[in-house]
């Protein structure tokens, strides 16, 4: 007898013990999952950190932690990971009372985009794996994975005899505020350009020198029209990552920048590109949807950019050359314009067009499965 009523107590201790789990594990549990505050450049390394807090007595000896992000993030090392259309992600915590917890992650970023998690599923039970407890958390955090820059010195000669042929061709302005010195009064010299404290210095009439920049913009028109006939993503990527990247360096030589993509339908009033814009005009690029339409190209040459073509734009066109009405188009983007830049990717091992002489062309051979 004394040893059922010992059973029965024990039993009765555990049914207690399990309805005081039940109504207790969840109870000031905090759970914070966020990606790192700075966007990751495509390919490179980036970091997310999951946050347990317990602000109760009561310990949670066995809590699972279930989030699911895109497959383009690739945990790396994480062996509690599975992949299919996304990545599963199940960590294992034991939560003592009055316990903060951190844990940081590392993925690589496989592909371009924005990417958030707005869920994740806390899950615990009490002894021998019984009954287990579930609760939902809402998790607010995202992240830009910017498109990769191409390393390509070709590309870099090509962007440099753009910007040599912007200074040669155009006039040139001065930059009121880049100061480059002083030098003697000349009489074309404006009076509003004399320096006064050089002048009581010298004695002589001193005038302050400024920088010249060209005060003609290049736009940069990204075709990024998926074909019906090929399998073309690859290419768009790298259509891409070939504005991008030419933007930058453009930028950079302080040439002003536009971008403008066949998927801004007649709304081609797009700032330039300069400091703080250049991470506008990224994430605009991460988030673009290519499987989602966009217009037609020679289309959109000729309904959205001939209407607002002005004398003093240099394009630069960023398209691959698949189909005879794409190159119909550049060539008289071409002839409107007098001449045009063109950078074509195109699929290594197969024949890149060329095009007449007032384009000048840059080709980058593309993998099929870049």
């Amino acid at each position: 007898m004394p040893v059922i009523f010992l059973c029965a107590a024990f039993g009765l201790l555990l049914w207690g013990a399990e309805r005081v789990f039940v109504r207790m594990w969840k109870r000031d549990l905090e759970l914070e999952i966020s990606f790192q505050d700075q966007p990751v450049i495509e390919g490179e390394k980036g970091t997310l950190t999951e946050t347990l807090k317990n602000k109760k007595r009561f310990p949670v000896p066995l809590l699972h932690v279930k989030f699911q992000a895109s497959r383009n993030l690739d945990f790396v090392g994480e062996t509690n990971v599975s992949v299919s259309d996304r990545s599963y992600k199940n960590d294992l915590f034991a939560v003592m009372s009055y316990q903060q917890i951190k844990r940081t992650i590392s993925f690589v970023c496989k592909k371009r985009g924005y990417y958030t998690i707005d869920k994740a599923e806390l899950v615990s039970s009490f002894l021998f794996f019984r009954d287990f407890q579930y609760d939902a958390r809402k998790i607010d955090t995202c992240i830009y994975v910017y498109p990769r820059r191409i390393q390509m010195p070709e590309l870099d000669v090509f962007l440099r005899q753009l910007s040599w042929s912007l200074l040669s061709r155009r006039r040139l302005y001065e930059d009121p505020f880049s100061f480059a010195g002083v030098r003697e009064y000349a009489p074309y010299d404006s009076l509003k350009n004399i320096n006064w404290c050089a002048t009581a210095k010298t004695g002589d009439l001193m005038v302050n020198v400024r920088e010249y920049t060209s005060g003609q913009p290049v736009i940069i028109l990204v075709n990024l029209q998926n074909s019906i006939t090929w399998h073309t993503d690859s290419l768009l990527e790298e259509s891409i990552r070939l504005a991008v990247t030419a933007a930058e360096k453009l930028m950079k030589e302080g040439v002003p920048v536009s971008v403008w993509t066949t998927y801004d339908r007649g709304n081609l009033t797009l700032p330039e590109v300069s400091g703080k814009m250049f991470a506008s005009l990224n994430e605009k690029l991460a988030v673009l949807d290519l499987e989602k339409p966009c217009m037609d190209y020679a289309e959109w040459i000729e309904s959205c950019v001939l209407p607002v073509v002005k004398s003093d734009y240099t394009f630069l066109v960023v398209s691959y050359e698949e189909r005879s009405a794409m190159r119909e188009a550049t060539e008289k983007l071409a002839e409107y314009q007098g001449e045009l830049w063109l950078l074509i990717p195109y699929f290594g091992g197969e024949e890149c067009p060329k095009h007449s002489s007032r384009i000048h062309q840059l080709e980058r051979a593309v993998n099929w499965h870049e």
